[in-house]
C-alpha cells in the first residue's frame, strides 16, 4: 500500500514538473516566433553584408565529412534574411570553393564592401583545428578554422584579416 501511494505521488511530481516546464518553454517559443516574424518585416538593406563558409566535405580524404553542415548553410541562409542581409550582399563559399586563398580573397572582397556604420556576419561551418606552437606563451597552442584544402587560417590571421571591418562596422 505505501509503495503504492509512493508510486502515485512520484507520478503526481513528475506531471505538475512537465507542467511547470511547459509554461515556459511555450513563451519561449512564442517569444522566438514573434521576434523571427517582426526581423523577418525588416526590408533588406544594402548596409549590410554577410560571408558564409560551409565545408563539409574536404580535399584530403582523411579528414572527416561534416554531414551537419548542410543543414547548418540552410539555417544561415534564414538568419541572413531574417538579419535583413540582401542576397546579393551575401558571399557564399562551399566545400571545394573554400580554399585558404578563396577565404581569404573573400575577406579582402568583403572589407572593401564595407563602409562606416555598415553590419557584417561572418560565419563559418566547418573543422577547426590547433597545434603546439612554442611561440604562444599562455597554453603553447594556435587555433585556427581548416578551409576545404586542408590549410589553416590561425586566429591570428583572421583576427588581423577582420579587425579593419569590426572597426567601421556598426
Amino acid at each position: 500500500m505505501r509503495q503504492a501511494v509512493r508510486q502515485a505521488a512520484v507520478r503526481r511530481a513528475a506531471r505538475l514538473a512537465a507542467h511547470r516546464m511547459a509554461l515556459p518553454a511555450a513563451l519561449l517559443f512564442a517569444l522566438a516566433s514573434a521576434s523571427a516574424c517582426a526581423q523577418s518585416a525588416i526590408e533588406p538593406r544594402n548596409t549590410r553584408h554577410a560571408l558564409v563558409i560551409g565545408i563539409g566535405h574536404y580535399s584530403d580524404p582523411r579528414i572527416p565529412v561534416l554531414r551537419g553542415v548542410e543543414r547548418d548553410m540552410a539555417s544561415v541562409r534564414q538568419l541572413t534574411r531574417a538579419m535583413a542581409i540582401p542576397d546579393a550582399n551575401v558571399s557564399v563559399l562551399r566545400d571545394g570553393q573554400a580554399s585558404a586563398e578563396r577565404i581569404r580573397a573573400a575577406i579582402r572582397a568583403l572589407d572593401a564592401k564595407v563602409r562606416d556604420g555598415d553590419r557584417v556576419f561572418v560565419y563559418y561551418s566547418g573543422h577547426g583545428t590547433r597545434w603546439y606552437d612554442p611561440s604562444i606563451k599562455d597554453d603553447g597552442c594556435t587555433e585556427g578554422l581548416l578551409a576545404a584544402d586542408g590549410q589553416a587560417l590561425t586566429n591570428v590571421e583572421l583576427a588581423r584579416a577582420l579587425a579593419p571591418m569590426a572597426r567601421r562596422a556598426d
